[in-house]
């Protein structure tokens, strides 16, 4: 049997929608038993801070998953974290907040990579 991918996931805790939209989307992707994937909300931090704890998870995993819609600044470090420590990147953007696309299309930093939303698929 093939060992599973590992994967961190990175977003915001506010809104809360969002959050709890992609906390439900990890727990069905890892029921079904794909790949193995977590959210930064799992992490046992136990007293240390949690940005290491971060760090560390991300290290551990093959794949970095982020939801950039927002461009929170604590999500942009974790992807700043993951591009420097080579992990394959997967982000995530909601075309539907009206705003979103235009400004991470501006955020210079970002300006090589590209994005694909659900409608360019249809």
């Amino acid at each position: 049997m093939t060992a599973l991918v590992r994967c961190f996931v990175a977003y915001a805790s506010s809104p809360p929608s969002r959050a709890e939209a992609i906390e439900k989307a990890i727990e069905e992707l890892r029921a079904g038993g794909v790949v193995d994937i977590m959210g930064w909300k799992r992490l046992s931090v136990g007293g240390r801070v949690i940005v290491g704890a971060i760090c560390a998870e991300i290290r551990r995993r093959e794949m970095f998953m982020a939801d950039v819609t927002s461009l929170n600044p604590n999500v942009l470090f974790e992807l700043g974290f993951a591009i420097a420590s080579r992990k394959r990147i997967w982000l995530l953007l909601d075309p539907n907040i009206e705003r979103s696309k235009l400004d991470f299309e501006r955020f210079q930093l970002l300006t090589t990579i590209r994005i694909q939303t659900l409608q360019q698929q249809l």
